[in-house]
């Protein structure tokens, strides 16, 4: 069964403290659906996380039909809304995808990126789940020798730690003041540092020639690594993901862990 978007009020999500939580909510709409037509109806479940994304990506997601007996919420009566339940883990580990797209310009959850990058994700995908006790991710070691020694190759191929956590510092800055209209990030890997450079919206044949300055600069040193970024990109990124700070954080923290 498709669901049409124009069908669809809208959507939510919850994110919970463990899986044990998500299990008990996701069993409380279920067992509603059945007990009572006054409920919202499940129409069909998606289980991500019994039966996860090739990608890495775990959720529970149910599409429910809005019912309401009151006249003038009558008209939405049938028409859809999609619920997400996950983890504070797997939120930790969707807030990284979206990251690294926004920060290189990737659709990582449309599959189009950096081969490096995506199998990075599902090997952390893999980590996650056995922390959770859930199922792996097809394709990926479960044995945690090999799981540890491929993620440990490609956590220093796409130097993922210092990266995040540069971009989790600069997002701190951008997109607070709305006359900037792009910023330009130049990391240094090795250092930890960021330099930080806002351009307003007049600024445009100067940012292409710093960004090109800052790109040079960096083939010739690959401790470095220039980006580019819209003040709107960062700032929905922001809107999108309220607790970043924290879920960036978690998301490092497994990662260290995983290859300590």
């Amino acid at each position: 069964m498709r669901f049409s978007r124009m069908q669809d009020i809208g959507g939510c999500r919850a994110i919970l403290d463990d899986i044990k939580d998500v299990a008990k909510l996701t069993a409380i709409y279920a067992r509603g659906s059945e007990e009572s037509p006054l409920r919202p109806l499940v129409v069909r479940p998606f289980d991500y996380i019994n039966n996860p994304k090739p990608d890495g990506y775990r959720s529970y997601h149910m599409v429910v039909k809005y019912w309401s007996s009151l006249p003038r919420y009558e008209i939405y009566n049938g028409l859809c809304v999609e619920i997400q339940v996950r983890s504070r883990l797997q939120h930790a580990w969707a807030t990284a995808v979206e990251t690294v797209s926004t920060f290189t310009d990737q659709d990582l959850k449309s599959g189009i990126g950096d081969e490096s990058w995506k199998r990075l994700f599902a090997l952390m995908g893999t980590v996650i789940a056995q922390q959770e006790n859930t199922a792996p991710i097809e394709g990926t070691p479960t044995d945690p020798k090999a799981l540890k020694a491929k993620l440990d190759e490609l956590v220093r191929e796409t130097g993922v730690i210092a990266k995040l956590d540069g971009w989790r510092r600069a997002l701190q800055v951008i997109g607070s003041d709305r006359s900037a209209g792009q910023y330009l990030l130049v990391l240094d890997l090795k250092r930890g540092e960021v330099r930080i450079r806002p351009y307003d919206k007049r600024h445009t044949p100067e940012v292409a020639e710093e960004y090109l300055a800052a790109e040079k600069e960096a083939r010739a040193n690959t401790n470095l690594q220039a980006v580019l970024v819209s003040t709107n990109s960062a700032a929905a990124l922001k809107s999108a993901y309220p607790n970043y700070y924290l879920d960036m954080s978690a998301f490092l923290d497994i990662v260290k862990k995983a290859i300590a």
